[in-house]
């Protein structure tokens, strides 16, 4: 019975085969049936506000499957089905990172950020939650093409020899098909072109005119290029400011430095107020809480506050309201990096995973060669966002990863934030002061889950919602906060200063 049916589906995928050697662009036009319907399922998925697909999209999707598979007219029967095969694959797989990456970050994955993809395997729980079983029709042709591939490779050779057959053509009668073919590729190729760079190239003169020349988000150029053209584009760019090798005109390197020399001097006059130098020698201790967002200061939900311990610190110390994030796709590392170097982070891709070799002022090394102890702390892997080779760029004399902490308390991605702030107080006590320590807490990371003994605000209809998950995790960091204020109170590390007294009326 085994072996009956065995035959019969091998039998089927040879007279499948068969039929695309005699019904000439059968492939190629399922080809291009299963991509568009996927360029559709997955703009129908991603479902951007005022970008759903219409007639100017699915001219240019059409012209930019043209430009993937042109070159395989140019090729035999069982390698073009082959290279379709392939090509379908790659386009599916890139579409369904798209999908789980747009869910986390709201935007779409651009080559920088491949460069990161060693990060993907830590995400974990984090990723499972924005799975949806529809994003596997992406996938669901894979098993059919899958076995046909196989087979294609191992008999095709064999099922496609016969006297109709290409293999069998003579020299003399092989030349004019070989023409078609060449003519035929350059034919898809050219109407591919226009299809999709001609109408693109329209567009970006008429209503997405300075998107090309900004790339400031990349879901508004997948507006217009779509999901395949906008890997295509991206790959251009990449490639583009690789090959770039112009150099900064002289004229330009001086005024870059005049500018730099005029703030210089400008910073120099406030060495007058009667602010600067009042803390020097004390230490420094920055904390970056993960995803804590503005609108949460000073609320509270069934009648307890959300963030109890920072309205308080609120009232004794300064507090800037009008502080906005500025971060791109390095997210986390970014924001370390805006924090530490008062620089800007790259407009697509990390500096921790692209520059991690060079040079960089920031605040650790300053710190550090006026005899602080510069430490940082983050209870995870020390190879996620490069930290292992970028902190001591940045110039930390200690980085204290995950293996330094005992997991004593774990909550999501890692160490829950009490235990983390306890340990780490625990060794900045016990290091020379003055210190600068900077913590990276974990616990409010997406996606926000927290163990029932840590759900203790009453939410109301928010119970169990995406944002009822994040009040939970919030408040259990702040009480963390707090924790962290009364030990550093107990170990003498926490001095009350006024600051009122320090500004000008």
């Amino acid at each position: 019975m085994l072996d009956m049916k065995q035959n019969a589906v091998r039998r089927g995928m040879r007279l499948t085969l068969e039929s695309f050697q005699r019904l000439k662009g059968l492939d190629l036009l399922l080809f291009f049936i299963g991509m568009m319907a996927k360029v559709y399922l997955f703009d129908a998925i991603i479902a951007v506000p005022n970008m759903a697909m219409n007639g100017f999209d699915t001219v240019v999707a059409i012209g930019t499957l043209a430009l993937v598979c042109f070159w395989t007219v140019w090729l035999p029967v069982r390698g073009r089905i082959i290279a379709l095969i392939a090509s379908s694959m790659l386009l599916s797989f890139i579409m369904y990172a798209d999908l789980i990456y747009y869910r986390y970050f709201q935007d779409l994955i651009s080559v920088p950020v491949l460069m990161q993809a060693s990060q993907v395997d830590s995400l974990g729980e984090s990723i499972w939650t924005l799975l949806e079983a529809r994003d596997f029709w992406l996938l669901a042709d894979w098993l059919l093409l899958v076995p046909f591939a196989y087979y294609t490779l191992r008999h095709g050779r064999a099922d496609l020899r016969n006297p109709s057959g290409d293999y069998h053509r003579s020299g003399r009668k092989r030349w004019p098909f070989a023409a078609i073919q060449i003519v035929l590729g350059f034919a898809i190729f050219f109407m591919g072109a226009s299809l999709s760079i001609g109408n693109i190239n329209i567009a970006k003169k008429t209503w997405a005119q300075g998107l090309f020349v900004n790339n400031w988000w990349s879901l508004s150029l997948y507006n217009v290029t779509g999901v395949v053209g906008f890997h295509g584009y991206d790959v251009y760019r990449y490639a583009k400011e690789r090959l770039n090798t112009e150099q900064v005109s002289a004229e330009a390197a001086a005024g870059i430095q005049q500018w730099a020399s005029d703030r210089g001097n400008s910073r120099k006059l406030l060495e007058g107020d009667p602010a600067f130098g009042a803390y020097k020698g004390s230490n420094v201790l920055l904390v970056q809480v993960e995803a804590l967002q503005n609108f949460m200061i000073g609320k509270s939900i069934g009648g307890e506050e959300i963030t109890p311990n920072l309205n308080k610190l609120m009232k004794e110390s300064a507090y800037f309201s009008q502080f906005y994030h500025q971060t791109s796709q390095g997210r986390t590392s970014d924001a370390d990096f805006l924090a530490n170097c008062s620089l800007q982070p790259l407009v697509s891709g990390s500096v921790f995973i692209q520059y991690a070799g060079h040079t960089f002022n920031c605040m650790p090394q300053t710190l550090s060669d006026n005899g602080y102890a510069a430490t940082v702390f983050h209870a995870y892997d020390g190879g996620f966002w490069n930290r292992n080779t970028m902190y001591p760029r940045m110039g930390y004399d200690t980085f204290y990863s995950k293996k330094h902490f005992a997991l004593n308390e774990p909550i999501g991605w890692s160490l829950g934030d009490a235990s983390f702030f306890s340990q780490s107080v625990d060794v900045i006590t016990e290091q020379k002061q003055p210190f600068y320590s900077f913590l990276i807490t974990l616990s409010s990371h997406h996606p926000f889950t927290m163990p029932q003994e840590h759900q203790v605000l009453k939410l109301g209809d928010l119970e169990g919602t995406l944002m009822g998950d994040y009040l939970q995790s919030v408040h259990y960091v702040d009480a963390a906060l707090g924790s962290l204020v009364e030990k550093l109170k107990a170990e003498g590390l926490w001095k009350k200063y006024d600051f009122r007294a320090l500004w000008r009326p």
